[in-house]
């Protein structure tokens, strides 16, 4: 039924081309073969963020990122919305789609307000992803100069990634292809000498690598794109997973033993290099949206627990060892994986620290967000992310959805001037 309302007041457009549509009554979303349309109706409210712009329908959230959308302001500004250009506004309603209204923005730009009025429809410049094509019945076209719309892009996505990100892309890669090629020779000649099987391995981590350095040398931003979002970062661990169920499935299945070996390790590798591939590109976009320099700043001690840490690290090394010397290498292997992803954790989230190597650690206040840095890493709240800010007898809370982000004061001695600043710096100052 939606699909022949679509049709209806589609006519003749092909389905060979991707591009959103917004009409008096819903917007159209077209890709090849597929059209979902979405009456206004149905639409809550959207909130335009920094990296993507979110149309809140209950459960079923419609999200266009910078990388599809180029020009999701110009685009909200077609359709009647009052929209701060440099991308700082939040949650703006729809109950007035059409009819132009001034919205309160966090930031000093004046709103664009538009009065409705016929015209042409307007064709945003889109990326190789989507074509935005906006059709409001009527329609005001804006014309956006190039300062405007470079301002609109993602911040430094034409900045080549540096040499030590381009190395672990290319180690990531190379252990992926590695993995695939050795699981395949295993399952294509079984009888295959361990020294033909190394070899194998060897030849796919240094073809994957060479191509992993290359793929990241000639993708400007590529760091920044990776570490923009959770999911993006997520996806780069989720390779190992297919490893883990191709050894499991060979412990329990009928598939050839040397498969759960090989599955294992590169699973294990893979998570490894997926980790230090996801902190590595969450810090570059962290660099990469705060240019400025911070407006206030507070040591904190990340917290930690040396001892438990050596503990648990301590226990696993032995069961690997135990496990190898009766000849059980899987389960060596798993307790050894296990144990070096604790270390690398421990390094990322600042519980382990080599001697005085790395930054201090500090809470820093930025224009784009709040940066909690690591001794190797850091990583962003954005305000527009913030729903509340807290302050309890011993504790910052910083509420943004699932994922809160707490500052005991053993950690953090200044909580009281690190609430005001934050307070200060929420869009919708919601506090408590």
């Amino acid at each position: 039924m939606a699909r022949d309302r679509v049709r209806r007041w589609l006519p003749g457009v092909s389905a060979s081309s991707a591009d959103i549509r917004v009409y008096e009554d819903g917007f159209v979303t077209k890709r090849p073969g597929r059209r979902t349309f979405v009456p206004w109706t149905a639409v809550s409210h959207v909130r335009l963020r920094n990296d993507e712009l979110v149309v809140d329908r209950g459960v079923f959230d419609s999200r266009f990122d910078r990388d599809e959308l180029e020009d999701p302001e110009a685009a909200l500004s077609l359709v009647g919305l009052s929209v701060d250009l440099t991308g700082r506004s939040v949650t703006l309603p729809l109950r007035t789609l059409g009819l132009g209204f001034s919205s309160r923005c966090r930031t000093g730009t004046p709103p664009v307000r538009l009065d409705p009025s016929s015209g042409p429809p307007r064709r945003l410049r889109a990326t190789r992803t989507l074509r935005v094509t906006i059709l409001t019945r009527p329609v005001k076209e804006v014309h956006m100069t190039d300062r405007e719309s470079a301002r609109s892009r993602a911040p430094d996505d034409t900045t080549p990634p540096d040499r030590a990100f381009r190395l672990a892309f290319g180690g990531y890669v190379g252990v992926l292809v590695a993995g695939l090629v050795t699981a395949m020779a295993v399952l294509r000649r079984p009888e295959m000498a361990s020294t033909t099987l190394t070899g194998t391995s060897v030849a796919g981590l240094t073809g994957g690598w060479l191509a992993g350095v290359a793929l990241a040398g000639r993708r400007p931003g590529l760091a920044v794109r990776l570490g923009r979002t959770r999911r993006r970062r997520a996806a780069l661990v989720l390779p190992a997973a297919p490893f883990g169920l191709a050894a499991a499935t060979s412990l329990v299945g009928p598939l050839e033993s040397r498969l759960a070996v090989v599955a294992l390790v590169s699973a294990a590798t893979a998570a490894l290099t997926g980790g230090l591939l996801t902190w590595m590109a969450q810090t570059r976009y962290v660099d990469a949206v705060t240019g400025d320099a911070p407006v206030a700043t507070w040591e904190w001690e990340p917290p930690s627990s040396p001892t438990l840490d050596a503990v648990v690290f301590a226990m696993w090394l032995l069961f690997g060892a135990a496990d190898a010397y009766r000849g059980d290498w899987l389960g060596s292997i798993v307790w050894v994986g296990l144990a070096l992803l604790w270390l690398c954790n421990g390094l990322a989230e600042g519980r382990w620290r080599v001697g005085s190597l790395g930054a201090t650690p500090e809470l820093r206040v930025h224009e784009a967000g709040l940066v909690t840095q690591r001794p190797y890493t850091r990583s962003i709240v954005l305000w527009d992310n913030i729903d509340h800010v807290r302050l309890r007898a011993d504790e910052l809370v910083v509420d943004r959805g699932l994922f809160d982000v707490r500052f005991d004061r053993d950690e953090l001695a200044a909580l009281e001037a690190a609430h005001e600043e934050i307070e200060r710096r929420l869009p919708n100052r919601s506090v408590g």
